[in-house]
């Protein structure tokens, strides 16, 4: 989650009475927002300081860059019992910004490095599969608007996109991202998690189409696309099998034609453990300890393609003066072999059913579907053999309810009622994601 500063402090003495004063969780951003300005007069100089008077500006630059660096706030963890809880993503981020308020001249040098260096991250997924507060196109424009009307386009070292299939393989929600006014990223990470697979609930072999690579071109800015594909370690040939056709079949493009390509990359790879319980269900299947899934990411880099020296074209060519860029590849999708798949009768339960039949909360898996067939066939007169993949009733959320309704495996994987209309069609509309208030 990209969070921004809170410059709401002391205005200092002088200036115009324009005034910065996006927050971190509060206030819009107006489209007439301006920094703060001074009078050269009214600035003092600092000649008698050393950071003035003997640092290089370069230099001074990158200490400023480093003391209004964004970090996780750790007193704001995000619950582990969530899918976007991860070690790239423990926290909402914020920026301390009291160097901004010491005086006029660093002020006017550094206004704007709180946003600039942030670390900005956007969820292409459904408000259930992201944190609480996150950044919209739309109020990134009106910061980027902003910046603009000062005289300023800063470029953003670093943006993330954390992406549900579903939403990002039709290419027009990441346009939208990448193709925002005054917009300068220098590295854009697409992270594909386990849980943002094509039916990653039924154990499918890994697949991901192409069209969005078509279709989705980037800024000019961009130095590396990363794109980090993660699944269960279990999955670990599946995930190595689509980087490595990720690499030989996908090429991107920027704006001024450059192709990006990840001809020659070796990906990199990360493992980490999580919890095996979000969106009030626990993972039985997938879990290698209690209440814990170990994951496998392998990442692929994409950096600019050079132009072909003029020396290749043809002999008395009309453009043999001018470098050439080859054309890009036609994408093809990615799919993992078959593998064998994990199915067993309680892939997943509530968690809400495991307090109700009085599991404790760190009893291993198969000691889990032990106690559970237990209490069914103890329960048998008052419970079906299958209630325990259902649903808790709206009208009781604290007693495990049946539902005459219930149509079959597929309804337990409606996790947010507000995304879903009476027929469990999925209702589009940009007010499944909640948005950051800046």
């Amino acid at each position: 989650m990209a969070t921004y500063p809170d410059f709401s402090c002391q205005r200092p003495s002088g200036g115009s009475s324009a005034y910065w004063n996006y927050k971190l969780e509060g206030e819009e951003v107006e489209e007439d927002t301006k920094p703060i300005t001074f009078s050269l007069e009214s600035i003092n100089p600092q000649s008698d300081c050393p950071l003035f008077s003997r640092i290089p500006p370069e230099i001074r630059s990158l200490i400023f860059e480093y003391a209004l660096k964004d970090y996780e706030d750790k007193l704001k963890l995000y619950e582990d019992a969530t899918s976007y809880k991860r070690p790239d993503s423990l926290a909402p981020r914020r920026t301390d910004t009291e160097l901004l308020r010491t005086c006029k001249r660093i002020y006017t040098e550094a206004w704007y490095l709180p946003w600039a260096s942030a670390e900005h991250s956007f969820y292409l997924a459904w408000a259930v599969r992201s944190p609480p507060s996150v950044t919209s196109v739309r109020k990134m424009q009106r910061v980027l608007n902003a910046l603009h009307v000062s005289h300023v386009e800063p470029t953003i070292g670093h943006v993330k996109v954390f992406a549900q299939l579903c939403e990002l393989e039709g290419g027009g929600k990441l346009m939208e991202i990448m193709d925002m006014k005054y917009f300068h990223p220098k590295v854009v990470t697409i992270t594909i998690r386990h849980t943002d697979w094509w039916e990653w609930e039924m154990d499918m072999p890994l697949r991901f189409g192409e069209k969005w690579v078509d279709v989705c071109v980037f800024p000019e800015s961009m130095k590396e696309l990363r794109i980090a594909f993660e699944s269960l370690e279990r999955k670990k040939a599946s995930v190595d099998q689509v980087a490595e056709q990720a690499i030989k079949k996908w090429e991107f493009e920027r704006k001024d034609g450059v192709i990006m390509s990840a001809e020659g990359c070796v990906p990199s790879i990360m493992r980490w453990s999580g919890a095996s319980t979000w969106e009030g269900r626990r993972w039985l299947r997938d879990e290698t300890k209690p209440n814990q899934l170990d994951y496998y990411v392998a990442t692929v880099t994409w950096r600019p393609v050079m132009k072909e020296p003029a020396s290749v074209l043809p002999t008395g060519a009309a453009d043999s003066q001018a470098p050439r860029q080859r054309k890009r590849k036609t994408a093809k999708p990615l799919q993992a072999e078959e593998d064998e798949r994990l199915i067993t009768d309680m892939d997943s339960v509530l968690v809400a059913f495991l307090e109700h039949a009085g599991v404790p909360e760190h009893t291993p898996a198969d000691e889990v579907q032990r106690l559970l067939r237990d209490y069914r066939e103890m329960n048998y007169s008052v419970w079906d053999p299958e209630d325990w993949i259902r649903n808790f009733s709206e009208e009781d959320e604290n007693e495990y309810s049946l539902n005459d309704d219930w149509d079959g495996y597929d309804n337990e994987f409606n996790f947010n009622d507000d995304l879903w209309d009476s027929d469990d069609n999925y209702v589009e509309g940009e007010d499944n994601y909640e948005d950051i208030e800046l």
